[in-house]
């Protein structure tokens, strides 16, 4: 028997682009390996790559949406629309928010988490 029950997603395991576009590939990937192989690392670990990648390809990344204004402040500096004063600024502003955030996720696990 040949390969190819999830149109060979292992070929695209190193190519976000390509797995976002074969996320279904992904998710039942991930639900085979928790049904066969419970509880370990390997299905744990794919099941959460495979919700990152949905959240990707459902536009649902809060760490890039965090990170917008640092981005639209580094891409006028670099424009000469602004100076790197406000880029700077923005830069410092994540940081703490960063920080913050942080030190929220510590102590917080969402349902279903295993830390």
């Amino acid at each position: 028997m040949s390969g190819g029950s999830f149109n060979y997603i292992s070929v695209w395991a190193g190519d976000l682009s390509e797995l976002v576009k074969r996320s279904h590939d992904l998710r039942e990937m991930a639900e085979s390996l928790e049904a066969d192989f419970p509880d370990s690392a390997a299905a744990r670990d794919t099941r959460r790559v495979s919700d990152q990648v949905t959240r990707l390809a459902c536009g649902d990344h809060p760490e890039s949406q965090a990170l917008a204004n640092v981005w639209h402040e580094v891409e006028w500096w670099h424009s000469g629309d602004r100076g790197r004063d406000a880029a700077q600024k923005a830069v410092d502003e994540y940081a703490l928010r960063a920080v913050e955030h942080r030190r929220f996720m510590s102590w917080y696990q969402p349902e279903g988490s295993d830390g």
